[in-house]
């Protein structure tokens, strides 16, 4: 289980999660209509380094602002047993494997313990079992996450799990792909 201390400030945080949150995927302009795709997710974690958020947060409201953040990098925060099931992704069209529930099962303990690189398990106070899946991430502005801190803040990772967390992201992104 995490250890839950929200630190003493109002800024952005890495490893802070958010709940529905609605990420603008795709738009098209034709003639007057604008058409705008949008994928809501329950939940988000920031991934961005925490030292780029504090000083984006101490140098947003000064005129030599040149180390503000455009936005923060984020990842989906899926629901564990809809995850196992295959079904964390249908809303998005994709058809995703299933996984044994069987806790003897090889796959299934790889991923609880953290051993499967790509995957990031989560057990959480008071929310179901979740997993990072590192293949996801996209981008929010920091201007939207803002606005939306005060009402869809939901739980800050402590500091040496969104360590770990941030860690196991990077190293996951920057493996080199083999030929088959």
């Amino acid at each position: 289980m995490y250890n839950f201390t929200r630190d003493k400030n109002n800024r952005l945080n890495q490893g802070d999660i958010f709940k529905n949150i609605t990420h603008i995927e795709n738009w098209e302009e034709s003639g007057n209509e604008l058409k705008i795709s949008r994928i809501h997710y329950p939940y988000i974690v920031i991934l961005s380094q925490d030292c780029d958020l504090r000083e984006d947060d101490s140098v947003r409201s000064t005129e030599k602002n040149d180390k503000a953040l455009v936005s923060v990098l984020v990842a989906p925060v899926y629901n564990f047993d809809q995850f196992l099931d295959g079904e964390h992704l249908q809303e998005l069209g994709i058809n995703a494997c299933k996984i044994s529930k069987n806790p003897n099962k090889t796959d299934y303990k790889n991923i609880i313990q953290n051993n499967n690189p790509r995957y990031h398990f989560l057990e959480l106070e008071n929310l179901p079992k979740l997993i990072i899946d590192f293949k996801h991430y996209f981008s929010l502005s920091v201007q939207y996450l803002q606005k939306v801190k005060d009402k869809q803040f939901e739980y800050p990772i402590s500091f040496l799990h969104r360590e770990l967390l941030c860690q196991r992201f990077a190293n996951y992104l920057s493996r080199i792909g083999l030929p088959a």
